[in-house]
């Protein structure tokens, strides 16, 4: 048996069964004893009052008992009547014979042979018990006087002298063997108490039956305990199956196999725990896809990065060694100027947005919290937009004019969110095209709307990560102005909805209204 588990499972059924069969065994001991006990004492009490019955008939009641057939005379033998004066004392018979020729004579002893009789019968031990006036019982019935008795057949006795039937089991002298003691009134022919009748009987066999019982339990015990090493052994295979294919699974998830399942379903404690490894390892592998995922990220924004310092640093750094080595004329210097300006501008806006999105990701930086109407910092970010969208021919068209919404929060990061994504509709807008601002205040939803090419559906759920930028787009950038929208959005309460399609792109803002 290698299974440390189910040698536990095997002795905890072994332990509770043989510990419910110590407690039965120890209620049916007292419990049947005192039954056995109890109904052994009773019928030995009916049957002392039946044998006392008896031999009230036999001594008091029965004609048989008390009269012999008598020798008939000669004028009967010769079937003449029988002399009248017969039976008188005169000659012919015996003094006291009858007048229809039976002898009146008691059967010397005949009392203490049908005592010896029934003892034989009955497999008992009867006494006749009189008091202390020394009652003389008919047909010589020997009797015992009370005061020969020991003391618990004197208190027995004394009951049923009493008219009390009583029993009750005790010790033989100088042994542990039991036997059962009885005693009832004896009654003569006018129901007066002459005697007792005691009773001794054997209890062996009824304390045989208790041995016997409990003979029969162990041997039950032993049957039971097989069954239940049995039952114990299939169960605890049952059970473990599960638990072996759930290690078998988290060993292979440990060496990094994740799409392993255990392929357990049980409505049970084990089942949950089945289902909660298979989602273990759905997550798992999730994780390494995210992981993957990230990696391809950090080595595109490493790239994206690299790509992004490099045009300016390169655009630098030959504008600056031109204008070193005077080969520049003066008339066109301001140019180099104006190239340098935007270069570090760019420079800047990238450092800022990295320290931007890394900031508003640290939950514990704080954010101011103010009363402010979300349609004044709009129109805000709309006017530093309008120069941007005229550049490119866009159409920025606010149909919220003079509408309000109030919600508490940081006016520059909002505005900065809104700016994100005005700045991002323009951008992506075809020339000529337009971008709309609608405020339905019944819903509190703010949205902004451009035409122009439409987001991709494998590249529209991942527009708010980081870095993330769709390959198709000319556009420059390293793909952190949405992500920090949406960061900013997220510490607000805001949430931003984006759908695509028929031409149309648009960003929905739901407010958490006061």
């Amino acid at each position: 048996m290698k299974s440390r588990m189910l040698r536990k499972v095997l002795g905890y059924f072994l332990f509770v069964l043989l510990l419910f069969a110590l407690v039965v065994g120890l209620i049916f001991f007292r419990l049947g004893q005192r039954s056995i006990t109890a109904a052994t004492l009773t019928m030995a009490e009916h049957r002392a009052e039946s044998i006392a019955a008896s031999l009230t008939a036999v001594l008091y009641h029965d004609a048989f008992t008390d009269f012999v057939p008598a020798v008939k005379t000669e004028p009967e033998r010769r079937g003449q009547e029988p002399d009248p004066d017969h039976g008188h004392g005169t000659s012919g018979g015996p003094t006291g014979q009858s007048g229809r020729g039976y002898q009146n004579q008691k059967a010397a002893g005949q009392g203490h042979r049908i005592i010896l009789w029934m003892n034989e019968l009955l497999s008992t031990d009867i006494n006749l018990v009189v008091g202390s006036d020394g009652a003389v019982l008919p047909l010589h019935v020997e009797t015992i006087a009370l005061d020969s008795l020991t003391t618990a057949e004197r208190d027995i006795a004394d009951r049923a002298l009493q008219g009390e039937t009583a029993s009750l089991a005790a010790e033989k002298g100088g042994s542990r063997d039991l036997y059962i003691l009885t005693a009832t009134p004896l009654y003569d022919a006018e129901e007066r108490i002459v005697a007792a009748l005691l009773l001794r009987e054997d209890a062996g066999i009824s304390y045989a039956l208790v041995a016997e019982a409990q003979r029969l339990l162990a041997i039950a015990i032993g049957i039971a305990a097989v069954l239940v090493t049995i039952l114990a052994l299939f169960m605890t295979q049952r059970l473990l199956r599960p638990l072996r294919r759930i290690q078998k699974v988290t060993r292979e998830l440990s060496d990094g196999r994740y799409e392993v399942r255990t392929e357990i379903t049980q409505s049970d404690e084990l089942g949950a725990l089945a289902e909660d490894v298979d989602a273990l390892a759905l997550r798992l592998a999730e994780a390494r896809r995210e992981s993957l995922y990230l990696n391809e990220l950090r080595e595109d924004f490493i790239s994206s990065m690299s790509h992004e310092l490099k045009t300016p640093v390169t655009v630098m750094k030959s504008s600056l060694e031109a204008l070193q080595q005077g080969l520049v004329a003066e008339a066109g210097r301001q140019g180099y100027y104006d190239v340098l300006y935007q270069e570090i501008n760019l420079l800047e806006r990238l450092i800022q947005d990295l320290t931007d999105l890394n900031v508003l990701r640290n939950e514990k930086y704080p954010l101011q919290q103010e009363e402010l109407n979300v349609m004044d910092v709009l129109r805000d970010a709309i006017r530093s937009q309008r120069l941007i969208a005229r550049d490119r021919s866009v159409v920025l068209e606010d149909r919220s004019a003079g509408e309000a919404l109030y919600i508490q929060g940081d006016y520059a990061r909002i505005r900065q969110m809104f700016v994100i994504v005005l700045n991002n509709a323009i951008k992506y807008s075809a020339t000529g095209g337009r971008v709309t601002i609608e405020h339905d205040q019944a819903a509190g939803t703010l949205t902004i709307t451009n035409e122009g090419k439409e987001i991709a559906a494998d590249s529209l759920p991942r527009i708010f990560e980081p870095f993330y930028r769709d390959k198709n787009s000319r556009e420059k950038g390293v793909g952190l102005g949405l992500s920090i929208a949406r960061t900013i959005a997220d510490r607000h309460g805001i949430d931003i909805q984006v759908n695509s399609g028929g031409g149309l792109t648009s960003f929905a803002f739901r407010f958490q209204t006061q």
